[in-house]
């Protein structure tokens, strides 16, 4: 898991999955959002980069004579414009790890179903790093596009981005029945807490 572990969030959609495809539904969703929002980070992170460099451009403009009132106005923008990217940014690395974390959820509770809570252990038992995104080039268009051809194959299929899986080198993972229903463990939130529009 990728949040804190006291007050972890999830996106969960409306209904709740009664079938292994329904989970795959919702998957490909946390999919689709990832790659929106890690294309938004990485746009920020540059966007900031460049700003820093104006900065420093324009605080030594700022210590000569006759251009240090225009020079200062500039800063203050640019320190305006640097703080509502910093918290766009920060929102955006929230929403991708509650995507990951989410991801993993889908994932955990599908191998539970299928194969038992003994490969789970397994998994959490070994030492795993936390770090990680979908978009690494060019893997990841190649794990998507696997998933893609399985799922026109008939398979249920899951891209593990994100999760412990991923880590440990399991990149995808294909169900041959989709149409077995699944229990969800324990009680599905209700929609007041659920907390589930992520973006």
């Amino acid at each position: 898991m990728k949040q804190r572990r006291d007050d972890p969030m999830f996106a969960f959609p409306r209904d709740r999955p009664r079938t292994i495809r329904g989970l795959e539904k919702w998957h490909r969703g946390l999919l689709e959002i990832c790659i929106d929002v890690e294309f938004e980070k990485r746009a920020l992170e540059a966007g900031i980069g460049r700003v820093n460099r104006e900065i420093q451009n324009y605080v030594a403009w700022s210590k000569q004579e006759g251009s240090s009132t225009p020079a200062l106005l500039a800063l203050s923008r640019l320190n305006r414009l640097k703080a509502k990217w910093e918290e766009s940014l920060a929102v955006a690395k929230q929403v991708i790890r509650v995507a990951h974390d989410t991801n993993e959820m889908i994932i955990s509770t599908l191998l539970r179903a299928l194969r038992g809570e003994s490969v789970i252990r397994h998994f959490e038992q070994q030492e795993v790093p936390r770090t990680g995104n979908l978009l690494h080039e060019p893997g990841w268009l190649f794990e998507v596009q696997a998933a893609d051809d399985l799922r026109e194959q008939g398979y249920a299929a899951f891209v593990t981005f994100g999760t412990i899986f991923d880590a440990k080198g399991f990149d995808v993972l294909a169900v041959s029945r989709p149409r077995r229903r699944i229990k969800w463990p324990g009680p599905w939130p209700p929609a007041k807490r659920r907390r589930s529009r992520v973006r």
